[in-house]
C-alpha cells in the first residue's frame, strides 16, 4: 500500500504478490507431475531394456535349436 495525496491506495505490488505466490504454487505442482512422470518413464525404460535383452536371448535360443535340428536332419 502506498500514501497518494493522504489517502491510501492499494499498489500494484500488492496484486503481483499474489500473483507471484500463485505462479509458484503452480510451478512447483508442474515441477512435482514432471518429476513423476519422470520417474515412471525411467521405470518403464528400464523395463524395455531387459525385455529385449531376454526376448533376443529366446530369439538366439530358438535359431540356435532350429540349426541344430536341421543339422540333425542333413546328417541322419
Amino acid at each position: 500500500m502506498r500514501v497518494a495525496r493522504g489517502r491510501l491506495k492499494k499498489g500494484k505490488g500488492d496484486t503481483q504478490n499474489k500473483v507471484d505466490a500463485q505462479s509458484d504454487q503452480e510451478l512447483q505442482a508442474a515441477k512435482e507431475d514432471f518429476d513423476n512422470v519422470s520417474r515412471f518413464l525411467s521405470c518403464r525404460l528400464i523395463s524395455l531394456e531387459q525385455g529385449r535383452a531376454q526376448s533376443l536371448i529366446a530369439q538366439a535360443a530358438r535359431h540356435h535349436a532350429a540349426q541344430v535340428g536341421t543339422l540333425a536332419s542333413l546328417m541322419s
